[in-house]
Parts: structure tokens; sequence; C-alpha cells
């Protein structure tokens, strides 16, 4: 439901808070006053198209705020995680508040929860939200396709079981047309594929490639690289001890000769220093040689590597694309040449499934017929019984659930059509109706569908749905609505004192003008106050005959509860 509704500077409205309750709220005031605002204020929240002249004379941008409660097990929580929207949450119910701004010049942005959202967003969780009827905008039932889901959804779950196996046999049918497609056109080019084919299969057959194998190369020769440098390191300091060339004398040899030199003349102690350095170095010489064995890098392998990398480069250039790419390329190509090898038999294999993907289409779609013909009859029932609750007793809705080719929602052509008259034909909602006329027919609807979802509360909001009804039509209709917000939040534009006497709170929308300004004020009434309002919509003035028929208006009322 919608709790609370901040409107600024919008059309004549300058500043409003509203405090909106569950149940049955009405608004109420003389024509032109600016009712039509709430209903723009919330088309704006819902993410409507924004109409800059709706910005007040005098201010730089319009601002709308709505916030919104609903279960924590709400089907619209799962939208609002994956969109990062941050919202408040109590005792199960969360509470998500969404802005709407609206400047002059530029372009409106929309905010929940602080966060900036595209209006696409709006507009998709805007049906969890609220549902608007207006008198030109009946959203329900002008298109087919929402045609189709009221009556889903009016079947509930024995439908939904059906539909569900008939998309998922449908998914799978979509796609073998698809490879059958594919076939026919494969076998159509068969000679020119069939070329292209084995030459690309060949190339890659030729090197076979692996996957992620050049990286592995690259990463393979940096290593055995890195291994010969050290080899070579150890080598040259293992000739700088040795002496490498024949001339060169290396670090052992000096030190036998410097042993050899002094061995007659030098002190014990001097001799076993020179002793233990000879030593030292034969033993860091075996250690190094011991090192040099170990690395022992593989020459030939590092240039097979080498070679095997630049074939592989070579590959991918000329194929233009990367090695990975081509492989998966490459047994696409196998699968089409395994095709073209035996057409024919590749073809009986696929119109066979297709044969018997479109038999259990058939067993489905025949069912989900069967179970809409059911539903389409009880509630074209229902709904006409509503229409005479609604000063409609001549009018007549029928469901026409037509077979058809198989499509994504099954094998039906739906259609809600309706004739106001006994004796007239009935004709399409969308053409054939007129706004008050239809404005009704939706209650008719939106009170059976309320009887059958009662666990899913939802917000409807009406712009003057008694458009167009006397006295007691309007009574039996401000009844009906009563009986919808039973089960929902019912928010209602409306002209009818006998449709606004049966709501549980009222606001009173008041226009004022100074000769300079123009502005609107909204309040809520209540006592007193509403009864003077009440006896001004029933006869223009507040006079005592008025109210007294006011106050026993909502006796009966009172007593209805």
């Amino acid at each position: 439901m919608i709790e609370e509704l901040c409107i600024e500077n919008l059309g004549v409205i300058h500043q409003a808070r509203l405090n909106l309750s569950d149940g049955f709220t009405v608004f109420t005031g003389e024509t032109g006053a600016g009712k039509t605002m709430i209903i723009s204020s919330l088309l704006l929240l819902l993410g409507e198209k924004a109409d800059t002249s709706l910005v007040r004379h005098g201010a730089d941008m319009a601002r709308i705020e709505g916030v919104f409660s609903f279960s924590s097990v709400s089907p619209i929580m799962e939208e609002l995680r994956n969109a990062g929207v941050l919202w408040d949450e109590e005792d199960g119910t969360v509470a998500i508040v969404i802005v709407r701004e609206v400047p002059k010049t530029g372009r409106s942005r929309a905010y929940i929860g602080g966060r900036s959202v595209p209006l696409s967003f709006l507009k998709k969780i805007s049906h969890k939200l609220l549902i608007v009827h207006g008198q030109t905008d009946q959203l329900l039932l002008a298109h087919a396709s929402q045609q189709r889901e009221l009556l889903d959804n009016f079947g509930s779950s024995s439908i939904a079981d059906v539909y569900r196996q008939w998309n998922d046999v449908y998914k799978c049918f979509i796609d073998l047309q698809q490879r059958r497609d594919e076939h026919d056109e494969l076998m159509s080019q068969a000679a020119r594929n069939r070329i292209a084919l084995e030459a690309f299969v060949s190339k890659i057959d030729e090197l076979s490639p692996q996957v992620g194998e050049e990286q592995s190369i690259k990463n393979t020769v940096m290593y055995l690289e890195k291994e010969q440098d050290h080899y070579l390191a150890y080598m040259n300091a293992l000739s700088v001890l040795q002496g490498g060339d024949v001339d060169a004398t290396g670090v052992i040899d000096a030190v036998k000769v410097c042993e050899n030199l002094i061995d007659d003349y030098a002190t014990d102690e001097l001799k076993e220093r020179v002793q233990s350095l000879r030593i030292d170095i034969d033993d860091i010489t075996r250690d190094i040689m011991l090192a040099a064995q170990e690395i022992s890098p593989d020459m030939e392998r590092i240039s097979a590597l080498h070679e095997r990398r630049h074939k592989l480069t070579a590959l991918r250039k000329e194929l233009g694309m990367d090695l990975d790419d081509a492989l998966a390329e490459a047994e696409r190509a196998r699968e089409q040449l395994d095709a073209l090898e035996d057409p024919e038999e590749k073809k009986e294999q696929l119109d066979k499934e297709y044969g018997e993907l479109l038999k259990q289409l058939e067993i489905i779609g025949n069912t989900l017929h069967t179970k809409r013909l059911e539903c389409a009859k009880e509630l074209a029932q229902k709904v006409n019984e509503e229409l005479s609750s609604l000063g409609m007793s001549k009018a007549e809705v029928a469901i026409s659930v037509e077979k058809t080719e198989p499509h994504p929602h099954g094998m039906d052509d739906i259609s809600i059509m309706a004739r106001t008259n006994s004796s007239g034909d009935f004709v399409s909602l969308a053409k054939g109706v007129s706004g008050g006329e239809l404005s009704r027919l939706m209650l008719a609807f939106e009170v059976v569908m309320a009887q059958k979802a009662h666990d899913v509360p939802t917000t409807f909001v009406f712009d003057e749905v008694d458009a167009g009804v006397g006295g007691e039509t309007g009574q039996m209709i401000g009844r009906r609505l009563a009986e919808l917000a039973r089960y929902h939040q019912v928010i209602v534009i409306t002209h009818l004192a006998q449709v606004a006497c049966f709501a549980q709170s009222q606001f009173f929308i008041e226009k004022s003008d100074d000769n300079e300004i123009t502005s609107t004020q909204v309040s809520k009434v209540t006592g007193e106050e509403r009864v003077d309002e009440l006896a001004r919509m029933l006869s223009g003035t507040v006079s005592d005959k008025a109210r007294a028929h006011i106050l026993e208006l909502l006796s009966i009322v009172s007593v209805a509860r």
C-alpha cells in the first residue's frame, strides 16, 4: 500500500502531504480543483513520462514522494535487491521511498531509497505497487495479453501448473525448430560449406593445438630460459675457478702455484692457511659443478618449444582468431560435417523429434484450453453478477477462448467482449465500450479478482469510476468499492456523494485564487466537515435537507459494514 504521498509544485498544488491508510479512501472537490494532479503524481511515481508543463508556474521543479509498504516476502523484493535499493523493515513489513523530480527544463529523475534508478525500472515494478485506472486509460482490459493474464490469474494454480509444463516443452520446441531451420540452411549450402569446413578443420588438425597452449608454452620457455641463465652463471664461475682457455690460469691453479712458491720459506701457520684456502676453493668448485649438473638445461627442448610457439602464432594470424576460439569453432565445424555426411538421416531424426514435441504440445495445449474454457465461463458469470450490482443489469461480458496455432502462451486466442444491452452484439472492450461503462466493467473484474486473491494485497486507484451514473447506481458502485477495499487499498477520485460516503477516509481538494496566484489545498475531512462536504457533493449547497440525506446514507453504510 501507499502510506504517504507528498506533492510539491505540481500543477495547481503548491505543497501537500497526505497520510493515507488502508481500506477505502476518496478524494473529492469541485471540478478543476486539482484532483487529477493526485492521479498525475501517482503516475509519475510509476515511471510515466513527465510533462514539464505540469511544473507549477514560478517553480523550478516539481517533486513527488511516495512511501510504499509491503510484505518482506513480496515478489518485488528480489528486483529491489538486484537494483541495490535500500529499504526499512520492521516486523516483516518493508517500506521504500520513491521520489520523482521533474525540472522545468532538463530530464526528470527518479530515486528509490535514495538511489537513482532509471524510469524503466519504475515501470517494471509499477504493477506490483499500484494499479491505476483512469477514464481514458483502461489498462487492464484494453490489450489481448492482459486479458489472457487476467484469465490465467483467475485460474490460479490450476492453470499455472499446466502453463509451466507448456512453457518448458515450448522452449524445447522452439529450440528444435531452430535446429531444423539451421539444418535446412546448411543443406542448401552443403557443397560450399563442406570445402570451407574441411579446410578449416584440416588446418586445426594439422597442428592440433590445445586449449591455452600458447600461454602454456610461453610460461614454460620463460622458466627454461631462466634456468639456462642460471646454468651459464655457474659455468662462468667454474671457468673463473678452473681456467677456461688454454692459456688462462684459474683460481685453483693460482692457489696451487702460491702454495708451491712458499713451501720452503713460509711458516707452518701460513702454509696451513694457504692449504685451507685451496681446499675451500676445491669444495666450492665441486658444489658449483653439482648445482650446474642439477640444472643441465635441455637446449633441444627450448628450441622445439620456440618452433612450436612460432607455428601456433602463425596459425592464429592466418585464421584471424584466438586459438581457443578456433578450437571451439573447429568443434562446431566437425558437427556440421557430421551432419553433411548423411543429411537425410539427420533430417529424419530432427523431424521425428519435432513430431514428438508437437504431440506433447497438443496434449498440454488441449488441457490448458479446457481449463481456460472452464475459468472463462466462471469468470464471466461472476463478473456479470457484479455488473448487476453496479447498475448495469442489461450489460453482459463474454470471454472467448479460441483454438490457435501454438504460441508462447499456449494454443488459445483469448478475447474479453461485452455488450451493454441484451439486444446488442458483443464488441471488443477496446473499441466498443464507453469510458464510463468500461470503468464499471473494470471495477466488476477487480472485485471478482480481489475475492479470488485476497491474500495478495494491492493498491487500486480509480479516477472517476462513477462518471456518467446517477445516485442509486453510484451507491451500488460505492458498495462494491468498499467490498474491494476489504482485501486491498482502494483510492478513488469521485464527484458522487453516494460513492464517497462508503469511504473510510476522505480528502477535500479546494482551489483558491487571489487574482495573482491560483493554488490548491488538500486536507483530510472528518466529522461535521465531512458531512458538509458530502452534502455539497450531493446538492451543490450545504443545506439541512442535504445534510440529513447524507447522515442517512452514512448510517446505511455503517450498518452495511
